[in-house]
């Protein structure tokens, strides 16, 4: 889910970096930023609606799921038959796939828009600090200047 989106977007960080068109006031040749993205994530309150929102839905899904399973073992202990419980299994799988299809879609849109919005936000920073290469704070073994407060700004101005 969205926290899944964190990991992922640090992946990609740390396989291709973030590279970007360095302004004419560049850093040093050869100068690495870094953005702790796990931090940014963490921190960015656009994230943290989104996980409020993305919640909400899946707590509403979750309890709907719980509700319906709750039934079926209701059933199941008052003897009814295999065939009415599986028609029952059926409904309620019939009645609860929309809605998990729409969690999953909220899912993917929010983590998408969340994921594009620190992506500009660091390339952003980039091009004004002046680093054609950006990547994640957990592919640094030693160097580099570290614009994740810098990128957090960005975000939450």
């Amino acid at each position: 889910m969205l926290q899944r989106m964190v990991s992922g977007f640090a992946a990609l960080a740390l396989a291709a970096g973030l590279m970007l068109q360095a302004p004419a006031q560049a850093a040093a040749p050869g100068a690495l930023g870094y953005v702790d993205t796990q931090k940014v994530f963490q921190s960015y309150k656009g994230a943290q609606s989104a996980q409020d929102r993305f919640r909400k839905e899946a707590q509403d899904y979750q309890e709907e799921l719980v509700d319906a399973q709750r039934k079926l073992e209701e059933a199941r202990k008052a003897n009814k038959s295999s065939d009415e419980i599986a028609k029952m299994q059926k409904k309620f799988e019939d009645e609860l796939k929309p809605k998990k299809a729409k969690v999953e879609a909220l899912d993917r849109e929010l983590s998408g828009k969340i994921k594009k919005q620190i992506e500009a936000a660091i390339a952003q920073v980039a091009k004004t600090r002046g680093f054609a290469t950006v990547v994640d704070k957990a592919a640094i073994l030693y160097g580099g200047e570290d614009l994740t407060g810098d990128v957090l700004k960005n975000l939450n101005k």
